[in-house]
């Protein structure tokens, strides 16, 4: 029962001991929060110094400002020494809770094995004190620091007020303001220029870049495009090498002829097996020189027919063949002329009919045979000259503009880069003044 009553009564200093380390606990809490809402109004003060100390570098000659400002820098020394104090009295709690938290842990030592919550709790309570004390500490650490920007902020203030005394008489100090005045302002209208040249300088190279974008874009697709010119033209040269050497007969005369693509149907229907007959007397299948072709009746001439003769280039052997040879502009029209054609004329259409004088019909739009084909080849052969010599001069032309934007692109970025010094050199001016 003694030794019950020992342990109660140990257990019962250990809740007393508890208590008091919590109370004290509270207490620098409350002390902590005060310094920190300390804390925090210093730095305003000290934020508000530098900006008034700054302010006050900047205009010496207004003396009523300075003195403002060492009234507003008195007030704000004085916070600081209120900070300090609270500062010194958290610290002092600190230093009481460690005591008390001592104390609690030797009167818990006789009881631990009857009071394992008490001890816990004041486990707690050891890091709730630490935790205080680092808080404590990085509190004294901000105040050194306010403390040392605040030296700072007194000796520009001195370095200032010695500068103002310096000058000789107010007279003097107005216009060494004046002088200041004027620097700046000069400064300033450089910085404005530079800064404007500046911008005018990047526009002028992003103007030049987007030149010089688009130039080597239609560089590229000229290059493109005359390399599939040359492509297509080198494919038909080959197949029409191929039709040029013939078979026994040589040559064949489609490939004397001259006519725009859209009549190839068309002669290829008047002429048929003859376009792939040749002109060498020997051959098998050749042309020779004819009689003289059919008078056409004007009815014909009258509904806007034409002889191939107009519309086609060839060798003089196939003059009557292409006389007596003439285009109508459709199925219907042929038709209905067809029944005043003469011996040895016919009618064709462009889409290769044929209406021949002796009744022979062939509708047009059927399948395209070997003769149109090779005629429609030859077309577009001839026509690519003219596209090819087009294209040749779009891409020297893209190639002599792109070498253009390039030159420019690099002057422009010359100038880019001096107006980009020349500002900052007028800032770095503009700061000083």
């Amino acid at each position: 029962e003694a030794a019950l009553a020992r342990a109660e009564a140990g257990h019962a200093e250990a809740q007393a001991a508890r208590s008091a380390a919590e109370a004290a606990a509270a207490a620098a809490a409350r002390d902590l929060a005060a310094l920190a809402r300390n804390r925090d109004r210093l730095q305003d003060a000290a934020r508000l110094a530098t900006r008034e100390l700054e302010d006050l570098r900047r205009r010496l000659d207004d003396r009523r400002r300075l003195d403002e400002a060492e009234t507003r820098l008195g007030r704000m020394e004085a916070e600081a020494a209120r900070a300090a104090a609270a500062r010194d009295a958290a610290e002092a709690a600190l230093a009481a809770a460690d005591t008390a938290r001592g104390a609690a842990e030797a009167a818990r030592d006789p009881a631990v094995s009857a009071a394992a919550e008490a001890g816990q709790v004041l486990g707690a309570r050891k890091r709730a004190l630490d935790e205080a004390r680092a808080a404590a500490e990085a509190a004294r650490r901000r105040a050194r620091e306010i403390e040392t920007r605040l030296m700072a902020a007194t000796a520009r203030r001195d370095q200032a007020q010695a500068a103002l005394t310096a000058l000789p008489d107010p007279a003097g100090r107005a216009a060494a303001a004046a002088e200041a005045g004027q620097r700046a302002a000069r400064a300033a209208e450089a910085q404005t220029a530079a800064d404007a040249a500046e911008a005018e300088a990047e526009a002028g190279f992003a103007a030049a870049e987007t030149r010089l974008r688009e130039a080597r874009r239609l560089r590229t697709e000229a290059e493109a495009t005359r390399a599939a010119l040359g492509a297509e033209a080198a494919s038909l040269d080959r197949l029409i090498a191929a039709e040029a050497e013939g078979g026994p007969g040589g040559r064949p005369v489609s490939a004397s002829l001259t006519l725009d693509d859209t009549h190839a149907a068309a002669l290829a229907a008047a002429l048929g097996d003859g376009l792939g007959a040749g002109l060498d007397a020997t051959a098998r299948r050749h042309w020779v020189a004819g009689s003289t072709p059919p008078a056409m009746p004007w009815a014909i001439i009258d509904a806007g027919a034409r002889p191939l003769l107009e519309l086609v280039r060839g060798p003089e052997v196939l003059t009557p063949a292409l006389a007596a040879c003439w285009l109508v502009a459709d199925a219907a029209t042929a038709q209905r002329l067809a029944p005043l054609l003469p011996a040895g004329a016919a009618l064709v259409t462009p889409d290769g009919g044929l209406w021949r004088w002796d009744g022979y019909r062939r509708r047009g739009g059927t399948a395209e045979d070997a003769g149109t084909a090779d005629l429609r080849r030859r077309a577009r052969r001839r026509q690519l000259d003219a596209e090819i010599a087009a294209a040749d001069a779009a891409q020297a032309t893209a190639a002599t503009a792109g070498d253009a934007a390039a030159a420019d692109q690099t002057a422009a970025r010359a100038r880019r880069d001096a107006a980009r010094k020349a500002a900052a050199e007028a800032r770095r001016q503009a700061m000083a003044a």
